[in-house]
């Protein structure tokens, strides 16, 4: 598909192709590729896409079972885990809930 985009690094209205290109390692999006600079654009639609998917693509996901601590529910923090988000022993962290459920981020 050929669209006709402004792009902003030749400065040109130009004719450009719809190509895939690497957004990161693994992680494939559909852009427009600039005829005259072959900078690659996004449209916001493609933008939102490839962010979605670099997400999910870069995330990692565990199952540890919830244990009793006290009165309250805890739960260990896997290495991995532990190792990607740089945690320490005594960090704080923020809890939020969502509609898809529990969110821990470093504070």
């Amino acid at each position: 598909m050929k669209k006709e985009l402004y792009c902003p690094t030749c400065g040109k209205d130009s004719v450009m192709q719809a190509k895939p290109f690497e957004w990161s390692k693994g992680v494939i999006a559909e852009g427009f590729q600039c005829a005259n600079c072959r900078e690659f654009l996004l449209t916001l639609d493609q933008h939102k896409k490839a962010a979605k998917a670099y997400g999910q693509h870069n995330t990692l996901s565990l199952t540890r079972k919830l244990f009793t601590l006290g009165q309250s529910l805890a739960v260990r923090i896997p290495y991995d885990i532990v190792n990607q988000l740089k945690l320490k022993p005594s960090q704080k962290v923020q809890f939020h809930t969502t509609r898809e459920g529990l969110v821990v981020k470093p504070a």
